[in-house]
């Protein structure tokens, strides 16, 4: 599927509840606290894919729609510091194999269903990067598949609207801290 096609079948509420009801659903599912101040999971979704590259491959623009698929069944509200925030635990484990689930009832081949749900499984891990042991983050950072997490990293982080510079401030450092790894890494053989 293509970035075009993705965000219409997003914005078509009919067709998405039936073609996807697992992402239909995310609607329905709030982010309270600093980071998701958009909203809803779908609304996230939404700007996720406006924010991946325009020539993204299929793969990644599935794992855009499907990343965050788990959260409505992981979601739990926690008070912090007087606020009441979501946490989603796990959601990328759960995620991944419901995004298999979803590609394989969509017919999408096996390899293509591979990618998408490595994706989605790590598409938390790469926060870890900055603190990965280095054999850890260079395997990782050289995975065949990175360069679209990245990407897909890249578009999550631009698709969360955090409440204040404080936070927005968090993120740039966060991605700096991530990318300054993979300079280090990418495409680099001993």
């Amino acid at each position: 599927m293509d970035k075009a096609l993705a965000l219409d079948l997003l914005a078509d509420a009919a067709r998405l509840a039936e073609i996807l009801p697992e992402v239909w659903a995310l609607k329905d599912c709030r982010q309270l606290g600093p980071h998701h101040q958009e909203g809803d999971v779908l609304t996230h979704v939404k700007e996720l894919i406006k924010n991946l590259p325009p020539a993204a491959s299929p793969e990644l623009v599935w794992a855009g729609i499907l990343h965050d698929i788990a959260k409505p069944a992981t979601r739990v509200e926690r008070e912090r510091e007087g606020e009441i925030i979501t946490q989603f635990f796990n959601h990328e484990v759960l995620g991944a194999d419901l995004a298999d689930k979803v590609t394989a009832r969509l017919g999408l081949e096996e390899k293509s269903r591979g990618k998408i749900s490595w994706l989605v499984r790590n598409h938390m891990r790469i926060l870890a990067l900055p603190q990965m042991r280095e054999g850890k983050a260079k395997e990782f950072v050289q995975h065949p598949y990175f360069s679209d997490l990245l990407k897909l990293f890249r578009a999550d982080l631009a698709a969360s609207i955090a409440r204040d510079e404080v936070w927005k401030k968090k993120s740039k450092e966060l991605l700096r801290a991530v990318e300054e790894v993979v300079g280090r890494w990418a495409d680099k053989e001993e």
